[in-house]
């Protein structure tokens, strides 16, 4: 009993498991197999659409089961290349997935889609956008992912880039524009190995910070298992005053293809929150010099609370927060952000818990 009650003592320090939950997702398994899909909003979440109504002579959208290796199960294909030989019309060919929630829901909401470019436009052009829409029909965030000369670096070339909306002064729309090159820089325009009918399936992941408006995205090779951190670009901030940027009232998941693509695994999911690590100045998940470091380096700036170098949560960079770093040093983030101290820490604590076990029984 008493070797119970000292390994309990010690496991109480360690952090409880957070969870999110994974909101409606599609994996298209539900649906009937067909190459003309027309779905229903209420019953089905989707709308397809082309850029005149109905998908063009040449444009199709169907359920169907994969037509790779990496993937049979039963996916959205979105066809704009006329039945795979012919030249197609090229119109934009659109499934807008009609799941979101409004921002004052979640601190962060996480989106998550895979596809694999299995055809050419034009017999070397491909474009895939992916687009948060509000209800009001207002675009916020936009994935653009090309080959080629349509959205793509050139002939022969790929690109992917990260967009948020935003306005300037004068209320015109303006875009903050970033490459997103892939984890392992498959879209890098150098040396990028993306190129339609390479049989990858690809997985697009974006995250909406709803608290300070901020949006940042990545692609990896589904066969692949990054790190949580790997990837990513920097957080690109869309302004929530632009007619309904902030999805106040929820919002839409837009995918669309010029020429032959194939989606699945659409998911939504409402982050947990994220406690402070308190001294944790640069949120790294560990107290050490380098915050010292970010201390030093946005002293006296002000801002919302966990802004680089602000330690202690407080929203401004002072001298407190080097007091906030030093007491916290060697400290760790846990599961869900909860501090879990130095492991010499963790030692004594052990100690501390036999030497009462002692005390007791020798009572």
């Amino acid at each position: 009993m008493r070797k119970v009650l000292v390994s309990l003592m010690v496991l109480s320090f360690l952090p409880a498991l957070a969870t999110a939950a994974v909101t409606n997702p599609d994996d298209f398994e539900g649906y009937a197999l067909t190459t003309d899909w027309i779905p229903t909003v209420i019953g089905e979440g989707w709308l397809r659409y082309g850029e005149l109504g109905d998908p063009q002579t040449g444009s199709s959208v169907g359920i169907i089961t994969g037509t790779l290796a990496g993937n049979t199960t039963q996916v959205l294909e979105l066809n704009t290349n006329n039945g795979y030989e012919e030249p197609g019309s090229g119109e934009n060919l659109t499934g807008e997935w009609n799941m979101s929630v409004p921002d004052s829901a979640v601190p962060v909401t996480q989106y998550s889609m895979e596809f694999a470019a299995t055809g050419f436009l034009f017999g070397s052009e491909y474009r895939n956008l992916i687009a948060r829409k509000s209800l009001a029909g207002e675009t916020g965030v936009l994935i653009e992912i090309g080959y080629g000369n349509w959205w793509g670096g050139g002939m022969g070339i790929p690109e992917a880039n990260l967009l948020a909306a935003d306005y300037d002064a004068e209320g015109n729309r303006t875009w903050d524009i970033e490459a997103i090159l892939g984890v392992n820089g498959e879209f890098d325009p150098d040396t990028g190995t993306f190129v339609p009918g390479n049989e990858v399936w690809y997985v697009v992941e974006f995250e909406d910070d709803n608290v300070l408006s901020k949006t940042r995205a990545r692609i990896y090779d589904k066969t692949t298992t990054p790190g949580a951190e790997d990837g990513w670009t920097s957080w690109l901030t869309h302004d929530p005053d632009y007619n309904g940027l902030d999805y106040a009232d929820g919002g839409v998941i837009v995918a669309i293809t010029n020429g032959i693509g194939e989606w699945d695994n659409f998911s939504m999911t409402e982050a947990p929150v994220v406690a402070h690590l308190e001294g944790d100045a640069n949120n790294d998940g560990l107290v050490s010099a380098d915050d010292y470091a970010s201390v030093q380096g946005h002293f006296g700036e002000t801002g919302a609370n966990g802004i680089d170098g602000d330690a202690n949560n407080d929203g401004l960079v002072s001298a407190d927060d080097y007091a906030s770093v030093q007491g916290h040093f060697g400290d760790t983030a846990g599961v869900g952000g909860v501090s879990v101290p130095e492991p010499a820490t963790m030692l004594l604590l052990a100690a501390g818990s036999l030497l009462l076990v002692k005390r007791k029984r020798k009572s």
